[in-house]
């Protein structure tokens, strides 16, 4: 679990490289884990730090973790080569006890002196870490039992490790001291002297409390194999450079490592590290930084590995406890051949994995990114036509494509005190879609065949198009793009190839989200089924019929709607699916017939009902207000899965909703920035051929960027559309 927090909290050129991960046998306390990891931390420290430290800016942490002993009275110094005055101590203990002992390091209580505790339950969670999933006041394990963490758990759960760490902090240079020592113990920033590791660690122990179920049947074998897939997922995440973890199998002996005993006395590095190239007779300088020479990562030879951002202490998810050794090491501030330090907008025009960048009517350089910072877009809403409906189209149970209506369903009023049992068909009435095969823009690509006579050719904003539109995609891809400026936890990549004067946009899975799909709990798995459980209580198969809540749940079968509507400049032709519309005879036409149903925690405290309004509802508009669907209908469900209110949500109420939450989102930085980002796609992608490939990728706190591949695994205009289209 570590190996997949380490995956999660990995960014493009930051992340966490494990250098060592090897067995160790301690004469005291027996066999445990050694591990050592290159923590890269430049990005997370406060500007008034940054403009003084290095850029390549990490810390070695060495880890010697034992299960079942609980290690004692070891302490790690953490100490910067690069400021020889700045040091870090910590001293760990535990102990199976809920942080009842006040004197666990028998040391004196000094006047400056700050306890703090870390409730991995109840402390508030910063947005860009929040996951319903991962709340434990609402998780209850499947496997063990454990859960749900009612207030005060501390105190009536059993049993309970807590961890104790007593941090020392000297910085006594260029007259920062007391800055810098006040920002280490600020907010009890208990562990390393940066104030965010508080809310990383936070995440890790809850984390680990919270993907219980997915390690707590591993044997030691499945552990092993598990980190090095997932450190070979975070590496290719990183920057696709070769792994850099080294796992053994051996047990090494006590004396090849500076054990625990010896952990305070771990030498520090005096020279740079091993990637960089310093002239060894190069005096070294207290006042300035050194000028140091990268490799150039595009070589093969390079030895050069990418920044890691944050590692955590164990690698086997038995261990519940972990002790630091950690030493902090600096490279330079300046460089003279590196590309890898520097931010994607700051890359050449030559780097040979980014090319088209010049249009092609003229030598105009096009733009290397794109901003996501929402203030960008705070500016008047874009113009936005309403959505036409052009036509549908149905998959059935085996996922075949019909041009036709037959799988829309019709919404039947429940009431707003239901009682419906979600998990009830999960087990025995469940036919789940294969969501590991990838159908691109297939089905939408069949109905523009199937239905050419309802697109006109008229003139786009790019060129003269057999469709008449500028753009070709799903919905949901739209909702991502909407949503980018506020999104903190999930990237995603946008493959687009330019064909006969229409750009097609599909997406591509990326390396998270097919880890992430890949080791989704049971529970995850089932919370998935309650929104399909959910449109089965609800909805009918025709007018006059009412619900079969007790037939078979077929994630397979889906109605979908094709609309053609108008973005700023840009003339759009997308497909998005469809839940359910209203019986009424007398109810306007689609899309505005049309409803959405959804199913969320159901909301008691005023924190819940911010974090609702703050996320669940940016998503919810999103998809709805794309397509022109006005409402949604919401079921609340307790921890258990039953619904126990049902709510109608007017699209066009939303923004009232949400206007007295403080710093929330704002409908017209999404609009904008989705204007934007199709004006980016337009300006970068200008070669008409659908064997090219221009791949759009996006990070959280990142701007988009873009590569171009030609006849690449990205390609996904099929053959078959492609001869049909260049027919006509």
């Amino acid at each position: 679990m570590i190996s997949k927090h380490s995956h999660e909290q990995s960014d493009r050129g930051e992340g966490v490289e494990v250098v060592q991960n090897e067995p160790y046998e301690d004469p005291v306390y027996g066999s445990g884990q050694f591990t050592e990891k290159r923590v890269y931390l430049n990005n997370k420290l406060p500007s008034w730090a940054r403009a003084v430290v290095p850029k390549i800016f990490y810390v070695t942490e060495k880890a010697w973790n034992y299960y079942p002993y609980t290690v004692t009275g070891n302490s790690s110094t953490m100490t910067c080569s690069f400021l020889p005055k700045f040091s870090i101590h910590i001293e760990t203990k535990y102990e199976d006890n809920n942080g009842s002992n006040d004197n666990i390091f028998e040391q004196p209580r000094v006047e400056d002196t700050e306890v703090c505790s870390i409730d991995i339950a109840y402390d508030e969670i910063p947005e860009r870490y929040y996951k319903e999933s991962e709340d434990l006041r609402y998780f209850k394990s499947e496997k063990t039992a454990r859960g749900l963490l009612q207030e005060g758990w501390r105190d009536t759960q059993d049993p309970v490790m807590c961890s104790y760490k007593l941090v020392t902090v000297k910085f006594e240079v260029w007259g920062l001291q007391t800055r810098v020592e006040q920002f280490v113990h600020k907010a009890c920033s208990l562990i390393f002297s940066f104030k965010v590791i508080r809310d990383v660690l936070s995440l890790g122990h809850r984390q680990a409390f919270a993907w219980v179920d997915e390690w707590i049947d591993m044997t030691m074998e499945e552990v092993r194999e598990y980190e090095r897939a997932t450190q070979e997922a975070t590496n290719k995440k990183l920057g696709t450079f070769p792994p850099a973890i080294s796992i053994s199998e051996t047990p090494l002996p006590s004396c090849a490592h500076s054990g625990p005993s010896s952990a305070p006395s771990t030498p520090l590095s005096t020279e740079a590290p091993d990637f960089l190239s310093v002239p060894k007779d190069r005096p070294r300088k207290k006042s300035a930084p050194e000028t140091l020479t990268l490799p150039d990562p595009a070589r093969r030879d390079s030895s050069y590995r990418l920044p890691s951002l944050f590692s955590w202490g164990s690698s086997s998810p038995k261990s519940l406890y972990k002790i630091w050794s950690v030493t902090l090491e600096a490279s330079s501030s300046s460089s003279t051949t590196s590309t890898a330090s520097q931010s994607k907008r700051d890359r050449d025009f030559s780097d040979p994995f980014i090319s088209k960048r010049f249009r092609a009517a003229d030598a105009t350089p096009v733009p290397r990114f794109l901003s996501t910072r929402a203030q960008l877009y705070e500016r008047v809403f874009p113009q936005y036509r309403q959505p036409v409906e052009i036509g549908g189209f149905s998959l059935d149970s085996q996922r075949s494509f019909f041009n036709d209506s037959r799988q829309l369903r019709y919404y039947v009023d429940p009431g707003k005190k239901p009682h419906f049992n979600l998990r009830d068909g999960y087990r025995d009435r469940f036919i789940k879609r294969d969501d590991g095969v990838k159908e691109k823009l297939d089905h939408i690509l069949r109905w523009i065949v199937s239905n050419r006579a309802k697109l006109r050719s008229t003139p786009t904003s790019l060129s003269s198009s057999p469709l008449g539109v500028d753009f070709v995609t799903w919905r949901g891809h739209l909702t991502k793009v909407l949503t980018t400026p506020y999104e903190t936890q999930e990237g995603w990549l946008l493959a687009v190839s330019y064909f006969r004067g229409t750009l097609y946009m599909s997406e591509v899975e990326t390396e998270a989200a097919r880890v992430n799909r890949e080791n989704r709990t049971e529970r995850h798995e089932e919370m998935m089924y309650w929104g399909y459980k959910f449109e089965q209580y609800v909805c009918a198969d025709d007018v006059n019929s009412v619900p079969d809540r007790g037939g078979v749940v077929n994630t397979n079968e889906a109605f979908c709607t094709v609309v053609q509507t108008r973005l700023a400049d840009h003339k759009l032709l997308f497909s998005g699916e469809v839940d359910c519309r209203d019986k009424d005879p007398a109810a306007p036409a689609a899309p505005a017939c049309y409803i959405e149903l959804k199913t969320s925690a159901e909301i008691c405290t005023p924190k819940q009902r911010s974090n609702f309004n703050r996320f669940k509802l940016l998503k919810w508009w999103a998809q709805s207000f794309l397509p022109g669907v006005p409402r949604v209908v919401a079921g609340f469900r307790d921890h258990d899965g039953v619904v126990v209110s049902v709510e109608t949500i007017h699209i066009s109420k939303i923004s009232q909703l949400i206007k007295n939450e403080h710093n929330c989102w704002k409908p017209t930085v999404c609009m904008n920035f989705c204007s934007d980002f199709l004006s980016f796609v337009k300006s970068v992608v200008k070669e008409d051929n659908p064997r090219l490939v221009y791949l759009f990728t996006w990070e959280p706190r990142r701007d988009v960027t873009y590569t171009v591949h030609r006849d690449s695994q990205y390609t996904f205009l099929p053959d078959w559309y492609i001869n049909e289209i260049t027919s006509h």
